[in-house]
Parts: C-alpha cells; sequence; structure tokens
C-alpha cells in the first residue's frame, strides 16, 4: 500500500510540474508584442527613474512625466492605452511577466555598463 501511494504521488508531482512547464510558454494576447513590449518598458522604467532622481520634487503635479511618457510613447509608435493593456495583460501571466523584467533588467545593465566605460 506505501509503495502504490508512493507511486500516485510522485506521478501526481509529474503531472503538476508538466502543466506549469506549460503555462510558461503560453502565449499571451496583448495589443504590444512581447519583443517590443520589453523595448517600451526598458524607455518607461528608465525615465521613472531618471523623473524620480532629478524631478520629482519640483513637479509637484507630474506635468512634466506626460510630456515624457508622450515621447516614448512616439519613439515606439504606441500610446499609454496600448501601454496599459500590454502590461496588464502581461502580468497576469507572471511567468512571462518575468522574463519580461528580467530581459529589462539586462538591457538596463548593458546601459549602465556602457555609460560607466565611457566615463
Amino acid at each position: 500500500m506505501k509503495n502504490f501511494f508512493l507511486f500516485v504521488l510522485i506521478i501526481l508531482a509529474l503531472w503538476i510540474s508538466a502543466c506549469n512547464g506549460n503555462n510558461s510558454k503560453q502565449q499571451v494576447v496583448a495589443p504590444i508584442a512581447q519583443d517590443k513590449f520589453i523595448e517600451v518598458l526598458t524607455d518607461v522604467r528608465l525615465l521613472e527613474a531618471t523623473y524620480t532622481l532629478r524631478y520629482q520634487r519640483i513637479d509637484s503635479v507630474g506635468g512634466l512625466m506626460n510630456g515624457y511618457y508622450k515621447q516614448v510613447w512616439e519613439k515606439h509608435k504606441t500610446n499609454q492605452k496600448d501601454f496599459e493593456e500590454s502590461y496588464l495583460a502581461y502580468v497576469k501571466n507572471p511567468s512571462v511577466m518575468e522574463v519580461i523584467e528580467d530581459s529589462v533588467i539586462t538591457r538596463l545593465q548593458r546601459m549602465s555598463g556602457a555609460l560607466n566605460r565611457e566615463e
């Protein structure tokens, strides 16, 4: 009986891990494709970090940010609505969002490394 229980437990564990593996390869339907979204999100994170460090204290209403976001949308030929819808779609799929966030971090680290080499 113990062996049968162990066998069922192992099969169940393998089945669960197989199901989880399929979710990580799941395609997300979003207005902005994943590769392009990584580029846009990288620029958004860079913008937000720069804003926080330099302008937040003097721009109490956030008016400067709207103009900067508009520049990001124009650069990537997208808009705020598509960005927000895509962000929500990717956040609902944590394994996909983790890949996106890792890619954004890698890009930002490369940018930082390039700037450090120039100094």
